[in-house]
């Protein structure tokens, strides 16, 4: 989980928290807090992570929810922690779950998906903060999918004693820090419908995506992807924090059961064209962890594609999450026959500018001659990739293979 959380990000919700803690019975002014953001940018999970470091040693933590994804009494993160909580109704009268507080001896109140509470219960909340010396930590969204502000959340921004924007923001395909929580029906951005819709950010017949503010006005939720022809852009300084963001992602699906996630590819080498996009190698020790790992992947919304004809790697299509860069995903043992072959040609690439300059020129022709055909713009290189290869093989004193030849009449 390190990828998702920050030391900053928990500490700059926790640095306020920890002073509430009682020393000698002497506490501060309670507080109304508010936490807001986009989704998938982490509310849950943060709420989660405060409720739980707040409990360490100590029973007078309690945990609301005016409504999650798993429609039950909890709270759950998309990145498969969860906890019980108390769910509250929308709308309904607060004086039981009050008075539970009351019984239970509670001094700390954490509640998530505060946006989906009523007017008249942001002000209950903030009358156990005030009456009953209750600090009160809420997180929410903040707008809707019309980006008109939620009713709770409104309140909850006029009454607070501070409201604070998550550290950790979600971000629209394009890169730029996403502001709107799209609502897309049928593929199309929805610009009319009823305020509480339960989804979430996966792809379905209704489903949310966040997006900048430009593309969700203009309706347009990926990238546009040219069919007629193969692009190789110069190369992109943003690639490897691009691999980054992807293994951010990845990571809590699959850790502790992989070796490591792997930047391969061409956007991998520094100074080398490429198209532009990132290649990821998830590495297993042994073909017997295959299996557990490849339904971890798919869990993070992954669609095995099987080996695309190349032995010895898994091939995945991408899910279309918010500010996921585009990337191919394989799936392979350490040290296998697919695997050395990507480190290799990175490495001596990587080792070598001569190579990287030539290969640069080969990427480029290919891409004109091709003619938008894939299998043909990767049969063109397939000699210079074979050279280095057996090259890299030979200097390592590894044995040697035999590479694909294509006939290219």
């Amino acid at each position: 989980m390190q990828f998702v959380l920050t030391s900053n990000s928990i500490t700059s919700i926790t640095r306020r928290v920890t002073l509430v803690v009682r020393v000698n019975d002497e506490r501060p002014m309670p507080e109304l807090t508010f936490t807001y953001g986009t989704m998938a940018a982490g509310k849950s999970t943060l709420a989660l992570q405060l409720c739980w470091q707040l409990r360490q040693g100590r029973s007078d933590v309690a945990l609301w929810t005016f409504g999650d994804r798993s429609d039950a009494g909890m709270v759950t993160s998309r990145i498969g922690i969860e906890a019980s909580a108390e769910a509250v109704v929308p709308g309904s009268d607060l004086s039981p779950h009050i008075e539970r507080l009351r019984r239970d001896g509670i001094n700390i109140l954490v509640i998530d998906e505060a946006q989906f509470a009523s007017v008249e219960q942001v002000d209950a909340l903030a009358q156990i903060v005030d009456d009953l010396g209750i600090d009160v930590h809420a997180f929410g969204l903040s707008a809707d999918f019309l980006l008109n502000l939620f009713p709770g959340s409104a309140r909850l921004f006029a009454i607070s004693d501070w409201a604070h924007e998550l550290p950790l923001t979600s971000t629209c395909w394009c890169g730029q820090k996403g502001r709107c929580n799209a609502r897309v029906v049928d593929g199309v951005v929805a610009r009319e419908g009823n305020q509480l819709f339960t989804g979430d950010v996966n792809e379905g017949v209704v489903h949310y995506q966040v997006l900048c503010r430009t593309h969700y006005r203009s309706g347009q939720l990926r990238a546009e992807v040219s069919m007629d022809r193969i692009v190789v852009v110069d190369a992109d300084p943003e690639w490897p924090s691009q691999f980054q963001a992807i293994a951010a992602y990845l990571a809590p699906f699959v850790e502790p059961h992989v070796v490591r996630i792997e930047h391969v590819g061409s956007t991998s080498i520094p100074g080398l064209a490429a198209k532009p996009i990132i290649d990821i190698d998830v590495v297993v020790a042994n073909e017997e962890q295959l299996p557990e790992v490849l339904r971890r992947i798919e869990s993070a919304g992954y669609r095995w594609v099987g080996d695309l004809d190349v032995a010895g790697r898994e091939a995945f299509e991408a899910p279309e999450a918010p500010g996921l860069p585009t990337h191919h995903l394989y799936l392979v043992v350490e040290n296998n026959r697919a695997h050395c072959d990507h480190w290799l040609l990175r490495d001596m690439l990587t080792e070598d500018p001569v190579l990287v300059d030539r290969y640069a020129i080969i990427k480029r022709e290919n891409a004109v001659l091709s003619q938008g055909d894939v299998e043909r713009y990767v049969a063109l290189k397939a000699a210079f990739v074979a050279e280095v290869l057996t090259t890299a093989r030979n200097t390592r004193g590894m044995e040697p293979v035999t590479y694909w030849e294509p006939n290219l009449d």
